[in-house]
C-alpha cells in the first residue's frame, strides 16, 4: 500500500495562528512509502501530523522542489495513511483460516 503525505501550505493569520493558504499554493501530495518502509515501524507509527516528525518527511529527494524549499508556514498529515499502511502490511500476512471440510 502506498503511503500519500498532503502538504498544506499555510501563512501566518491574526495573533500568530497559521492559517491555510490556498492564495499561494494549493495542498498537494506526496508518496513517502519509502521513507515509512526504511523506517523501523515503531517510529514510523510514532509520526503524527503537523509535527517535527511529520515535517521531516518533506526534505526527502523524491518531494517535489517547490514543498522542500516552501519558507513560509505549513502542516503535513500522513498520521493515518500511515497506520493504515500497517493495517495492510498486517492483513497481508495474517494467516488464512483453516478451509472448512
Amino acid at each position: 500500500m502506498t503511503v500519500i503525505a498532503r502538504f498544506v501550505p499555510q501563512q501566518y493569520g491574526e495573533r500568530e495562528k497559521y492559517i491555510d493558504s490556498h492564495r499561494t499554493a494549493e495542498p498537494a501530495e506526496f508518496d513517502v512509502t519509502a521513507q515509512i518502509d526504511a523506517m523501523p515501524r515503531e517510529q514510523a507509527l510514532a509520526i503524527r501530523d503537523d509535527q517535527e516528525s511529520s515535517d521531516a518527511l518533506r526534505n526527502h529527494p523524491s518531494v517535489p522542489e517547490w514543498i522542500r524549499e516552501w519558507g513560509e508556514p505549513f502542516r503535513i498529515e500522513v498520521e493515518t495513511a500511515i497506520a493504515d499502511h500497517f493495517d495492510a502490511l498486517d492483513a497481508e500476512l495474517a494467516p488464512s483460516p483453516a478451509p472448512c471440510m
